[in-house]
């Protein structure tokens, strides 16, 4: 596969750091039974095969479709933690706002480049840790491991967290000939942690809430709602933030790279 030969290259912990990030983002605010996820993962890793053998090839040649998508899946994004806003968090913020200012946001960001919003990846990858770690560890004490019995078989279709499962084929695609070194290791392994670490959170969201789970659109947030540190008990505000930083830079990426496979594309023309 042929490599670029200017700035802009990333090496395969920050590509890691990346698509985890993006993946996890929307596995999250994942509505449904714990089959849904489970479904959603499995289809998420399809899906990065897939792209994994496409990826193979020139993917310059199905630039515009991958464009298209990207458009697609930011859109998705947005329409996911705007539902997210007004259901659990900030219901009276106007909508047009948050998307002003976050796309202000990203395209500055966008403009900055690649290797800036890799660095930055390795932050929010810090933030996501430290709040799930923070969240596990003080909802251990509200465990029945009874409550896992009470999983159903629910299948919700939501058509823009259905959408969002093809944001690390196309981040891949995107990125994978800005990357100094293999790109399969970074790819598999941010799916499979993702996917992994979803279900686990899932997992002791039912274990503490039992049956009350399925009453809740988005029960990971709710999870966050119940743990607390000491006198600290707005641990909701860690999923807030950090669904918040995925979407921005999964956003800003998708556009980056996207701008800068098109720039190549005419440099090479001219």
């Amino acid at each position: 596969m042929e490599k670029v030969s200017n700035s802009g290259i990333i090496v395969p912990s920050q590509l890691f750091y990346i698509l985890f990030v993006s993946r996890l983002f929307s596995l999250l605010l994942s509505s449904g039974s714990v089959l849904n996820l489970a479904v959603k993962v499995l289809l998420s890793f399809l899906l990065c095969f897939l792209a994994y053998i496409v990826g193979k090839a020139d993917v310059r040649r199905i630039r515009y479709l991958l464009y298209g998508l990207s458009a697609a899946v930011i859109i998705a994004g947005v329409i996911e933690y705007i539902a997210f806003l007004s259901k659990e968090t900030q219901p009276d913020v106007p909508h047009w706002a948050v998307v002003l200012l976050l796309a202000i946001a990203v395209f500055y960001a966008a403009r900055l480049g690649i290797q800036p919003l890799a660095r930055f990846s390795a932050f929010c990858m810090v933030l996501l840790v430290i709040g799930l770690l923070l969240v596990v560890i003080s909802n251990l004490k509200g465990v029945h491991l009874y409550h896992l019995k009470a999983t159903d078989t629910e299948i919700k279709i939501v058509w823009y967290e259905w959408i969002s499962l093809l944001d690390l084929p196309l981040l891949y695609l995107l990125l994978q000939r800005r990357c100094n070194d293999r790109t399969d290791k970074p790819l598999f392994w941010s799916v499979t942690s993702a996917g992994v670490a979803a279900l686990l959170i899932y997992s002791l969201c039912l274990a503490v809430m039992g049956t009350a789970v399925r009453h809740y659109d988005y029960p990971v947030f709710h999870l966050f709602q119940l743990a607390g540190i000491g006198s600290f008990t707005r641990l909701d505000i860690f999923m807030t933030g950090n669904e918040l930083l995925g979407l921005f830079l999964q956003s800003a990426v998708l556009i980056s790279a996207a701008a800068t496979m098109e720039k190549e594309r005419k440099r090479e023309k001219n």
